[in-house]
């Protein structure tokens, strides 16, 4: 008979050491992460503020959750929507602040139309456009300049004097493509630029001064 240490058979060792109550357990692998701990705690809490206070819907705490947090993301994403449209370029801006008392005259945007297009400031350089196309008008007599107002109401004038269906076609299309652009959130392109001056361009030739 094989003998191990100590004089104990070797079939009595191998016996002992694959018998199931010396085998080596394994650590459980299936441990909760940090993320179900931290909902399982949420659970648990508003399940026991549900029964100290409304005790017949403590078995809703699961769904009355879920609806909390969902309305708690929709907060938050309503509040980072607010935040970063109140963020954009100052450029797009129509304030107060930023716009004079008085429409200059047309000489003044002609000179900053220019500064704007050899910066390739697109946006800038349309906003100048539109401002130069007012500008003219109010010379012509045909609106007068008042900060207090929109530009819609600066076509209401222009087509309340005018008489030509075509010019009163063209120029609402300049305020309305004025405003898509300007108030819009992309950027303008230069060949967008470039088109709509055109227009305001063969607008303006044929606008004529009010006689009075």
């Amino acid at each position: 008979m094989d003998g191990g240490n100590d004089g104990v058979p070797n079939s009595i060792i191998r016996d002992i050491l694959t018998s199931s109550e010396f085998q080596w357990k394994n650590a459980p692998t299936d441990q909760p992460g940090w993320l179900e701990k931290f909902w399982q705690v949420l659970k648990d809490w508003l399940h026991r503020a549900l029964e100290a206070i409304l005790p017949e819907y403590a078995e809703y705490a699961d769904w009355l959750l879920i609806a909390i947090l969902v309305s708690v993301a929709l907060i938050v994403l309503g509040f980072l929507v607010y935040y970063f449209r109140k963020k954009r370029p100052r450029s797009r801006q129509n304030t107060e602040e930023e716009e004079p008392e008085k429409l200059f005259a047309p000489a003044v945007y002609q000179s900053q139309l220019g500064n704007a297009i050899q910066a390739q400031d697109w946006l800038n350089a349309l906003r100048l456009t539109y401002l130069l196309v007012l500008s003219t008008l109010e010379q012509y007599r045909w609106v007068h300049s008042d900060r207090t107002l929109t530009n819609h109401q600066y076509f209401q004038e222009y087509r309340r004097r005018s008489q030509n269906s075509e010019m009163n076609r063209r120029m609402e299309q300049l305020t309305v493509d004025f405003e898509k652009a300007f108030y819009g959130t992309r950027s303008v392109a230069e060949v967008e630029f470039k088109s709509y001056h055109s227009e305001a361009q063969e607008f303006l030739s044929q606008v004529t001064p009010i006689i009075t």
